[in-house]
């Protein structure tokens, strides 16, 4: 008997010094882990994208004939030069998550054909000639394709801002001499962005066409 009375008062002065365990809290579904999550669920209208509205998608059959109309656009800016000659008619496609991209085929190097009535060897000055004419119809397609794209890219409304208008002019050719250095390819690639700013009056038509970016390939 004396040895277990030390062992009651000692129980019941840690009980008192300690006092007596806190409920736990659980919610009308008696669940603890649920309380929690549901006091940590942000309350409707927080955090940083409270307000704003998902954007819409693509409307694929607007932009069909959005891109039909474009590419007949691409066509005209080729054709504008008549020692241009289109041989594949432009071809447009949408691409998810990246925008729309054209592609064609273009002849600008004009020079006589060989034939079995004219079969002599071209002359430097021929070849030289050929050449720089063929070098000033690429810099010409450059300024008529970067001004369509600046004027009529806003035909393509269904892209998103984020979206890329690119167009890749394949060219061809006519006399392979590797001291005249001639593009095989044109690339115009300008931002959605940049169109829809001119389309809402936010920049200008100058500011816009030098959003239009060229490289050659």
């Amino acid at each position: 008997m004396s040895k277990t009375l030390p062992a009651i008062l000692v129980l019941a002065l840690g009980s008192t010094l300690t006092g007596p365990a806190a409920p736990e809290t659980v919610d009308p579904a008696g669940s603890p882990a649920a309380a929690a999550a549901e006091s940590a669920t942000p309350a409707p209208g927080a955090g940083p994208e409270a307000g704003t509205q998902p954007p819409a998608p693509v409307d694929r059959v607007r932009l069909r004939g959005q891109i039909q109309q474009f590419q007949a656009v691409i066509e005209n800016a080729l054709r504008q030069d008549l020692r241009s000659t289109v041989l594949s008619a432009p071809r447009g496609a949408y691409l998810e998550g990246y925008g729309a991209v054209f592609s064609t085929e273009a002849s600008l190097y004009r020079i006589r054909p060989l034939t079995p009535f004219s079969s002599s060897p071209y002359s430097s000055q021929e070849l030289e000639q050929a050449y720089r004419s063929a070098l000033e119809r690429v810099d010409r397609l450059k300024e008529n394709l970067r001004q369509a794209v600046a004027e009529h890219g806003s035909l393509l409304e269904q892209l998103k801002p984020s979206h890329t208008l690119a167009v890749i002019v394949h060219l061809y050719n006519g006399v392979a001499d590797p001291g005249r250095p001639y593009p095989s390819q044109l690339i115009f690639k300008a931002s959605a962005g940049s169109v829809d700013d001119y389309r809402q009056g936010k920049i200008t038509m100058e500011e816009l066409a030098g959003h239009v970016k060229i490289s050659q390939f």
